[in-house]
């Protein structure tokens, strides 16, 4: 997924004076929409780990044991 896209500019100016700005190398372009979309996917993928860790860890603690490990 592309979020960031960088533009060359290769506009080039013969003269220069006080009011006039430097050449632009590379222009950004974020796309919101898919910034948007990511941060969704990695908040979500986030919080869906930490709930299976608290419930791996809720399951230990009631079974005196971790998973795949045997307890009297």
């Amino acid at each position: 997924m592309e979020i960031i896209k960088f533009h060359s500019t290769n506009k080039r100016t013969s003269t220069l004076d006080k009011n006039s700005t430097k050449k632009l190398g590379r222009v950004i372009h974020i796309d919101k929409d898919k910034t948007r979309v990511h941060l969704d996917e990695m908040v979500r993928e986030t919080v869906e780990q930490i709930l299976n860790d608290l419930l791996v860890a809720e399951a230990d603690r009631l079974c005196n044991a971790s998973k795949y490990s045997r307890s009297a």
